[in-house]
């Protein structure tokens, strides 16, 4: 399709004119669009859309000019008094209805106005119609009237073509724009794996499950247990987990009771702790995902529970008091390793 087709310049320039009331201004915008669109015609499916593309770009256009005054005798004044719009947009609004039977939403869309807007700017025109004895038809037959001069025929004719200038397109725009989410969606994506894998998140998932379990199972399997925790190894090796060995940091703490536990296909022992309501976990590093390169240290909270694990050999310590961080550091003093 030949965009660059007399009558769709022609229709160009009606609109044009009917919104600038210049005609100078109306033809180099309608010769403009009619350009562009030549370069963008690939893009539309019928002659319809395009047209309706080539009246934003020119209506678009028109709002980054300074204001022209109209040429004498350019346009009929009673087409003028007609077209009159309490804004710039409201006016190409109806001068677009004038040069073709486009849909209200349409141009609602193609030049962003409300359709509230639209209706009650198009019901004032036509009263003005009314009053002037005509209807939508006769003004049409109007603006048919507006075509080509033979200088202007000429000078399309000789024209050289246009060499449009190189500009970041909506096209382009909205590529690098899915390209850029795309890519902070998956750079988002990356952190939030790290974070939600990292162990602090991991570890207070480990102390929910624990205490849900914990309350659970209720009493079963508590055994007395009246000692510190740097006396723990003999009785995990009696309950099948050897060598063991206690960090310095957890070794002073006071423990009252003990059972074992099943715990992600391993086993979990589990003290209380007499001064503070709270629980010695002692588990393989691995059931904790600490084991390898996770090996060390380190601390994180459930609501009013407050924890702290070290990894010694291949187990790893975890206490969780009920109790805020400050007494958490109070029970883990005195040992070597700063959490």
């Amino acid at each position: 399709m030949d965009v660059s087709e007399t009558d769709f310049t022609e229709d160009l320039l009606r609109f044009a004119l009917l919104r600038t009331g210049n005609r100078r201004v109306a033809f180099e915008l309608a010769q403009r669009a009619s350009a562009e669109g030549e370069a963008n015609a690939g893009q539309w499916r019928t002659r319809r859309h395009l047209f309706l593309w080539a009246a934003r770009f020119v209506a678009d256009r028109m709002e980054s000019l300074p204001p022209c005054l109209p040429d004498g005798g350019d346009l009929p004044s009673d087409l003028d008094s007609l077209l009159r719009a309490p804004s710039p947009r409201l006016r190409s609004a109806i001068a677009l209805h004038c040069v073709a039977d486009f849909k209200l939403a349409e141009i609602s869309q193609v030049l962003r106005l409300r359709p509230r807007e639209m209706r009650t700017a198009l019901a004032e025109v036509r009263q003005r119609m009314t009053l002037a004895g005509l209807s939508e038809a006769q003004v049409r037959g109007k603006v048919r009237l507006i075509v080509l001069s033979a200088d202007e025929r000429l000078l399309l004719e000789n024209a050289p073509s246009v060499k449009l200038e190189r500009r970041f397109g909506a096209e382009r725009a909205l590529g690098v724009a899915a390209v850029c989410l795309g890519v902070f969606m998956f750079l988002g994506w990356v952190v939030w794996e790290r974070w939600r894998k990292s162990e602090p998140v991991q570890m207070r998932s480990h102390m929910q499950r624990i205490l849900e379990a914990s309350g659970a199972t209720g009493p079963a399997g508590i055994e007395k247990f009246d000692g510190s925790a740097a006396e723990t190894p003999d009785w995990l090796f009696l309950h099948g987990m050897e060598g063991v060995e206690v960090p310095e940091n957890f070794a002073a703490l006071r423990l009252g009771s003990a059972r074992v536990l099943d715990f992600n296909g391993g086993k979990l022992a589990q003290f209380t702790v007499e001064s503070h309501q709270g629980l010695l976990m002692v588990a393989p590093a691995d059931s904790f995902g600490l084991g390898g390169e996770r090996a060390g240290v380190g601390r994180t909270t459930l609501g009013e529970w407050s924890g702290a694990w070290a990894v010694a050999g291949p187990y790893a310590f975890f206490l969780a008091v009920r109790d805020a961080e400050a007494e958490l550091d109070q029970l883990l003093k005195g040992g070597a390793i700063r959490f």
